[in-house]
């Protein structure tokens, strides 16, 4: 009779726990990202714009699709800040879900990495001595990457979640462009029992990977070990109702926001460096979207321990805000600073660094939406705008 009760209780139990899971789910409304969607005549439908800077050349990145016989081919392009050149770096298959999706190798590294279909394209990008752009894009399939809907690559270490399922899936790619930082004993391919919704940065220097999870009606943050196992014992979030987070520029670490008991938005910043974290709360804005219902963007910059944040906020009329803060970890926070207001703002905000005469600038890449024509446009740290471009 034991057997049989015990038999009963474990499989009440799992039902319950099964039917629990399918309702938060089924009852969880991710938020609108910040993103971007611009149609050019010669780009196509622009998916996602990044700085990148190399040997002294400010440039952006920019990811785009077109449909070409009913297939979509993904573009990407290499734009030249100052003189407005474009150049195409490669095309390929589109992936369904992940066609916004760019990053580099690591943070110091000239690799751009994005997706195809069915894999991983690792583009390496230079300027030669007489200052010509040389690049060479290499692709790898990946095992059931293509129902793949967020991904993180750092230092030949891919993870990613799949639309369908509740794993996360660990692929170490050794090969002739990616580097091995693992030891000979690590299996090239692991599935990870997590319920992700996303996954939110791998965190290469100490071995830990961020992602999001849903409970009940509101999205956590927690952390595990490259090898799947949980950080805190407990298994416990770091972070509740999460917002929006991303990586910090350098990797070891995120940035985001959550809602407080005040329906606000608290912005915060991670570092992944020891068990016992502090959550530095950088400031609290109201929580309203842009005028295309995403919420708020978050970008950073680093050097050793000073860190440099931007970031979006809305009114209630979708008119947006720019702030900066300065965080120096153990010393001291800025106050934040207001760099632009009452703006046609909308999407991603970023924030980079280039070496101008022996110096270091930091610039401030946004977007604003007004008459059916978006721009990208260009300031410094005090608001003063240096360019704007129409794609």
């Amino acid at each position: 009779m034991k057997k049989h009760s015990f038999l009963i209780t474990f499989i009440l139990l799992s039902l319950f726990t099964f039917l629990s899971y399918s309702y938060q789910r089924e009852n969880y409304e991710d938020v609108i990202k910040p993103y971007i969607n611009i149609e050019s005549e010669s780009l196509g439908t622009i998916r996602n714009i990044e700085f990148y800077s190399i040997s002294n050349h400010p440039s952006l990145i920019i990811l785009s699709t077109k449909n070409e016989q009913g297939i979509d081919y993904s573009y990407l392009n290499l734009l030249d800040i100052n003189t407005n050149k474009i150049t195409q770096i490669d095309k390929y298959k589109s992936h369904k879900y992940l066609n916004n999706f760019v990053t580099r190798d690591h943070f110091s590294s000239y690799n751009i990495i994005t997706a195809c279909n069915y894999g991983i394209v690792n583009t390496e990008v230079e300027y030669d001595d007489d200052g010509l752009l040389k690049f060479n894009p290499e692709k790898q399939d990946i095992f059931k990457f293509e129902n793949a809907d967020s991904m993180d690559f750092k230092n030949g270490a891919l993870f990613f979640s799949s639309k369908g399922d509740d794993l996360i899936y660990k692929q170490i790619l050794h090969n002739d462009f990616f580097a091995s930082f693992t030891n000979n004993n690590t299996p090239n391919q692991q599935t990870f029992y997590k319920k992700p919704l996303y996954i939110v940065n791998s965190n290469s220097l100490d071995g830990c990977l961020s992602y999001t999870k849903v409970n009940k009606d509101r999205l956590d943050l927690y952390r595990m070990y490259y090898g799947g196992e949980s950080i805190d014992i407990f298994n416990k979030p770091l972070i509740k109702n999460i917002v929006h987070a991303r990586e910090l520029y350098n990797s070891y670490g995120f940035i985001g926001m959550n809602i407080n008991s005040d329906s606000k938005l608290n912005i915060f910043m991670i570092r992944n460096q020891s068990e016992d974290q502090d959550n530095y709360k950088i400031d609290t804005i109201d929580y309203n979207t842009d005028m295309f219902g995403s919420v708020p963007s978050i970008d950073s910059l680093t050097f050793n321990e000073d860190y440099t944040l931007v970031y979006t906020s809305y009114d209630k009329n979708n008119k947006g805000k720019i702030t900066s803060i300065g965080y120096t970890l153990h010393k001291y926070q800025q106050h934040p600073k207001t760099i632009l207001e009452d703006e046609n703002l909308y999407g991603p905000v970023r924030i980079q660094k280039y070496k101008v005469n022996d110096k270091y600038v930091k610039n401030i890449m946004y977007f604003t939406y007004e008459d059916g024509l978006t721009k990208v446009n260009f300031c410094d740290m005090d608001g003063n705008k240096i360019k704007s471009i129409s794609l």
